[in-house]
């Protein structure tokens, strides 16, 4: 078995390769494991990066978080969240990137790492450990069973100064190669703000996703006077790739605000294949209303959350405009009539 960073990367040891990349920035820099937990921001600027205020959210960077990384200047450009903990998550997970780019094992590791295509989510997978496991020891962990309860994972986040990012990336990390079961952050809506996931068997819902069955069962806690539920997913989870596994079960539990939820989801009987099956929609454009397969490629519109139509390039916020009619027979124009008026006729 090739060992190193290298031997991380091909077998897909995120949690490992962020280990080695921690002991070789502490040997660099001289910035333990501890320092990175008491103090991150002293630590970076130990390491020689420089942290810089931002006022946007960055979007359309690599990142996901509030922050950015430029290795050109080793400045860390990051946006305040509000919440300390989550700032602190972003803060190092981009000085990961600083430690990838300044080690030269992972340099060359990730060069050679195949497919060419999925070295991003490699970057990123590990820089997410990295981050994790500086704020939060493994001794911290010590769950009931080998699968976390919700409120496990929230009380974990009311005693330590990590996120609700860092506890889920941690917690997967450290799940043994038996566990089978993906946490995901959400809000009432249901939209996915982050998500972890122990095995690829399970699905790994995109990040801004909406997932109706954990808005249901996000009300539902809401209503409940223990604020936390486990129930069946009647609609199963989406996944990025536009399939959607329906045999599962979510464990979710609501904040101290009540404004977010952890959802640990897991398969209904634990030794049960997997059900996959393609997710289909309905375009909301009356002009079109074309049915079509959602895939990797489809595109969720940022502001409505629901999917845009392959035929068209609508959303549901088609259904917020004006229509677009024509004003002698009052019907509405079609997606081609639309760009040539004097092909409708009345």
């Amino acid at each position: 078995m090739t060992g190193g960073l290298a031997g991380d990367l091909a077998a897909r040891r995120w949690q490992s390769a962020a280990g080695r990349l921690i002991d070789w920035q502490g040997e660099r820099w001289g910035t333990s494991q501890q320092m990175l937990c008491d103090d991150p921001w002293s630590a970076v600027t130990k390491a020689g990066v420089t942290v810089v205020p931002s006022d946007d959210s960055l979007a359309g960077r690599d990142c996901q978080l509030l922050g950015y990384y430029d290795s050109r200047n080793s400045t860390i450009s990051l946006t305040s969240s509000g919440n300390d903990g989550r700032d602190w998550f972003t803060l190092l997970h981009e000085y990961g990137h600083h430690v990838q780019a300044s080690c030269p094992e992972w340099v060359n590791a990730l060069a050679s790492y195949q497919p060419k295509n999925h070295r991003k989510k490699a970057k990123e997978s590990v820089a997410d450990s990295f981050a994790a496991q500086a704020l939060l020891p493994r001794d911290l962990f010590t769950f009931e069973s080998e699968v976390p309860r919700a409120v496990e994972i929230l009380a974990l986040a009311a005693e330590t100064r990590a996120s609700h990012w860092a506890l889920i990336r941690r917690v997967t990390d450290l799940a043994s190669r038996e566990a089978r079961y993906a946490v995901a952050l959400v809000d009432s809506t249901g939209k996915v703000l982050f998500t972890a996931t122990t095995s690829e068997d399970l699905p790994h819902p995109a990040r801004n996703s909406v997932q109706p069955d954990l808005a249901g069962l996000f009300a539902r806690a809401s209503d409940s006077d223990m604020r936390q539920i486990k129930a069946s997913m009647s609609d199963g989870v989406v996944a990025l790739s536009g399939w959607t596994q329906d045999n599962l079960q979510a464990d979710l539990a609501l904040d101290d605000a009540g404004g977010l939820g952890v959802a640990v989801i897991t398969r209904q009987h634990r030794f049960g294949p997997a059900r996959w099956s393609k997710s289909r929609a309905e375009c909301s454009n009356p002009a079109c209303e074309k049915t079509f397969e959602v895939t990797s490629t489809t595109v969720r519109c940022g502001v409505c959350q629901e999917w845009k139509c392959p035929a068209c390039g609508e959303c549901a916020c088609v259904l917020d405009e004006t229509p677009d009619t024509c004003p002698k027979c009052f019907l509405t124009y079609s997606t081609e009539e639309r760009e040539h008026r004097e092909r409708h006729e009345c």
